[in-house]
């Protein structure tokens, strides 16, 4: 099982905690530190953190689970951006994308976390990264798909600044326009499964140990037999193209 935790949505923690971290990164390292020694069975007592506190104990388990050992959980973090990979590559053993063109993953992404994972003499985790994606059909707009989906995140100048920092003109005040750009970018990936298939090649050769479909825009517009149907259609596509079992997550 891979759980994975994020910063949050810097008005969503504000609205918590009275105001937004003011070092998300920390907050993170701190978080994934203890819930990973909790994790590995460690009894951990008066923690003070900048942001996180614990006092005391392991964390409880069912008695079935205490009498045999559990099978390990990987920590996943959500990353953006470069500075956040460096945290996940020193804390984590998953990043997670969502919305990354494969460049700014293999150029910024994946350097960054290679760089967390040596400052701290560990494994750099793998990626893994989440591409929204539908099959073409009638009637299909792939704008309005990647709007249905993703018409939040592109309201969120977090996002957006990924994205422009990877050469996508993308502004908070027009989401509309923002879900254009994924299109135009290849970001969204559309087209028949085989098309599809050959744009999330890309994500592996930049450094993707996993991709994660997200057929989102089609699953909010046309139910999930629909988003079903666009994943088996491109994991097949993907399978004919790999001539082997395509390690693909299916998230409708």
């Amino acid at each position: 099982m891979v759980a994975g935790f994020g910063a949050g949505d810097p008005d969503f923690v504000a609205a918590l905690r009275g105001e937004p971290y003011e070092s998300p990164l920390t907050a993170v390292a701190e978080y994934l530190g203890v819930v990973r020694r909790l994790l590995d069975g460690e009894a951990v007592e008066d923690f003070r953190g900048r942001y996180v506190r614990l006092d005391g104990g392991p964390l409880p388990l069912p008695h079935a689970a205490a009498a045999a050992p559990c099978p390990r959980v990987s920590l996943g973090v959500g990353v953006l951006r470069p500075r956040m990979a460096h945290t996940a590559g020193q804390v984590a053993d998953v990043a997670i994308t969502l919305l990354t063109p494969a460049g700014h993953l293999r150029e910024a992404i994946v350097p960054a976390l290679a760089r967390g994972a040596g400052s701290r003499g560990r494994p750099v985790p793998g990626v893994t990264a989440i591409v929204p994606c539908a099959v073409r059909g009638p009637g299909r707009d792939p704008r309005k798909l990647a709007f249905a989906a993703h018409a939040p995140h592109l309201s969120g100048e977090h996002y957006a600044a990924m994205l422009r920092s990877a050469g996508l003109d993308v502004d908070v005040s027009d989401p509309w326009a923002g879900a254009g750009a994924l299109v135009d970018g290849g970001v969204f990936a559309y087209g028949t499964p085989e098309e599809v298939a050959a744009q999330l090649t890309g994500y592996g050769e930049a450094g993707a140990t996993e991709i994660a479909l997200s057929c989102a825009g089609v699953l909010l517009t046309e139910g999930p037999e629909a988003a079903l149907a666009d994943v088996r259609a491109i994991v097949e596509a993907v399978r004919d193209r790999a001539g082997r079992p395509a390690p693909v997550t299916r998230i409708p």
